[in-house]
Formats: structure tokens, C-alpha cells, sequence
């Protein structure tokens, strides 16, 4: 990864690493992509109790026709997904303060 895409930019290393891990680990056949479907029935199966809530509707937004994720549209999914949790997270902390 040496050029940074859109995607990944402002993501922690940490956890575009770890993403990366689990892409892979997903991507069985090693072709660079990972079936929207399987990481449905991935955590549908491990439970969604651990991901924040949009997680799947965020990654359905950037997955195209064919259903097929590479590595960058699964960042920007969860990037998409995280800042609108932040976006919430913030505005119920004002909330509190007006």
C-alpha cells in the first residue's frame, strides 16, 4: 500500500491493518475482492454485537452491482460507518451540554 487512497486516508495504520487481516482472511480465493454476502453471513454469524450500528448498510452503499468489495470500497464502507458514528456521538455530547 504504498500510495494512500481516499479511503484509507485519516484511518488509524492500526486498524487499516487489521482490516487489511481480515480482508485477506475473507478474500480466500486471493482475488483482491470480498463478496458483500460473505461478510454478511460472516458477522451475522459471529454476531454484530461488537460493530458499530451501520456497519453492513454502510458497506452496501459502496459496493457496486457485481457485489464485490475490493480492499478500498470495505475502508470507505467502514470509514463512512464510523464517521457517521462520530457524527451521532457528538451531537448527543452537545445535546447533554445544552
Amino acid at each position: 500500500m504504498a500510495s494512500t487512497s481516499a479511503a484509507l486516508e485519516g484511518l488509524p495504520k492500526q486498524f487499516v491493518a487489521s482490516m487489511k487481516t481480515l480482508f485477506d482472511v475473507m478474500d480466500d480465493r486471493n482475488s483482491g475482492y470480498v463478496k458483500l454476502t460473505d461478510l454478511e453471513n460472516f458477522w451475522s454469524e459471529e454476531g454484530l454485537s461488537g460493530l458499530p450500528k451501520g456497519v453492513i448498510e454502510s458497506l452496501r452503499k459502496v459496493t457496486p452491482t457485481s457485489g464485490l468489495l475490493s480492499f478500498e470500497r470495505f475502508c470507505a464502507g467502514l470509514k463512512i460507518c464510523l464517521l457517521r458514528y462520530q457524527v451521532i456521538s457528538n451531537y448527543v455530547i452537545l445535546k447533554n451540554y445544552l
